[in-house]
């Protein structure tokens, strides 16, 4: 009986501590997702205008430079002091990320991931992977969501197909591109072929992780729990994979309804863009509560200056109506 009052103790603290979280910290919208009514209403600004398509955002938590990433505009940086600059042949950006340790910004665009070094320099990283993919800023890894089909019939060898099979997880990869292993699925070994040519039952069993059209992931900014995070989209889930492998459940289709990007702070809270409840939600990584933070307007990506935590911690949101940033 003493135990299970404690419990309810405990449940009821935890529930006043949440409450007392949400909705804090002012929202202000950086730039306008043209063509919007904020466009409209602020065209004399300067800062809000000239951003169109957005879809993705990074903070390099060392400069404090946000990074926004546009299918038509590509890739722009807005400094603290609201210079905003263009990353050169960025054009059909789709997502994005920044090292903030060596301040390589990393964005998808078409079937390929490619990093752009602070000298200008690009290259292609990764070949294939969905929109999903994060980069730790300790060992400069660059983590990718995966899809791979296989027909029914011609097992092994990847077609697209009416009868086909589809897996989804996250790979690991070398800052040169060169393949890790599997960060999810039955299989910890090395494959050493691509997954958009491969007949490999390795790559495969990688793959094969429960997932379902993961498009968001967020690595530990410190380094030192080894958590990640995965928006599992598919299923309306929340996925924590431990620095042993093991996957948590986090919160269900009451909690989330196509959750999209997500980050994490330095004190391994998530915040995740619930897209299909127009929320910002946090995850509380010690005890997996969940609480809707703001509300926006189908928000598709979340950054976070890691460069503090809890009530210091800054967060960029890009949603259906543009850039917002959210101090506390």
């Amino acid at each position: 009986m003493i135990a299970q009052w404690l419990r309810l103790v405990a449940a009821f603290i935890a529930a006043v501590f949440v409450c007392a979280c949400s909705n804090s910290g002012d929202a202000a919208l950086l730039a306008a997702n043209a063509p919007s009514m904020a466009t409209a209403q602020h065209a004399n600004d300067p800062i809000r205008i000239g951003f169109e398509d957005l879809n993705g955002v990074a903070v390099d938590s060392s400069t404090h430079d946000v990074y926004v990433s546009s299918y038509k505009d590509g890739i722009r940086k807005m400094a603290p002091d609201g210079t905003i600059t263009t990353l050169p042949d960025t054009n059909r950006a789709e997502r994005v990320a920044v090292d903030s340790s060596t301040h390589d910004v990393y964005y998808r665009a078409g079937s390929w991931v490619n990093k752009v070094e602070p000298n200008g320099s690009k290259r292609v990283i990764v070949v294939g992977g969905l929109g999903a993919f994060a980069v730790d800023p300790v060992t400069h890894n660059l983590y990718v969501a995966f899809e791979l089909r296989k027909s029914v019939t011609d097992h092994g060898i990847m077609k697209f197909a009416p009868n086909y099979i589809t897996n989804y997880g996250i790979m690991k990869f070398a800052p040169n591109g060169a393949t890790i292993g599997c960060v999810t699925g039955s299989d910890t070994g090395r494959p050493s072929v691509s997954p958009s040519t491969s007949t490999s039952t390795t790559w495969w069993s990688c793959l094969h992780s429960g997932l379902s059209n993961p498009l968001g992931v967020a690595v530990d900014p410190t380094g030192i729990s080894g958590w990640i995070y995965i928006s599992d989209t598919g299923h309306n889930e929340i996925k924590k994979v431990d620095h042993r492998g093991i996957v948590t459940i986090i919160g269900g289709r009451s909690d989330f309804h196509e959750p999209f990007g997500l980050a994490m702070d330095r004190g391994h809270d998530a915040f995740v863009a619930d897209y299909g409840h127009n929320d910002v939600k946090e995850i509380f990584g010690r005890c997996h509560c969940i609480t809707a933070r703001w509300h926006f307007v189908r928000p598709r990506a979340v950054a976070v200056d890691s460069s503090a935590s809890g009530a210091g911690t800054v967060i960029y949101v890009v949603d259906a109506d543009g850039l917002w940033k959210i101090t506390p």
